[in-house]
């Protein structure tokens, strides 16, 4: 019994070994691609002007309602 247990938890870590590189780079590429097609992000998900116009200038319209009043300043709280 104990030794299926110790061959069990090698293989579990041997498994979480090797997804975890391909998660991370899964991750590092999702950062870089901006999501135009469906409602993604807030305002609260910004925490600089850049990043929100990275966005904004990204999509054809506002598919993320970042520009409430329409003035063509989003999240006015970062943008101001």
């Amino acid at each position: 019994m104990r030794i299926s247990f110790l061959v069990t938890c090698s293989i579990l870590s041997l498994c979480s070994l090797t997804l975890a590189p391909a998660a991370s780079a899964q991750d590092d590429k999702s950062d870089d691609e901006v999501v135009c097609s469906y409602d993604a992000y807030n305002c609260g998900d910004f925490s600089s002007c850049t990043q929100v116009m990275r966005v904004f200038e990204a999509c054809e319209s506002d598919v993320h309602k970042l520009d409430r009043d329409k003035d063509g300043v989003p999240c006015e709280a970062l943008c101001d």
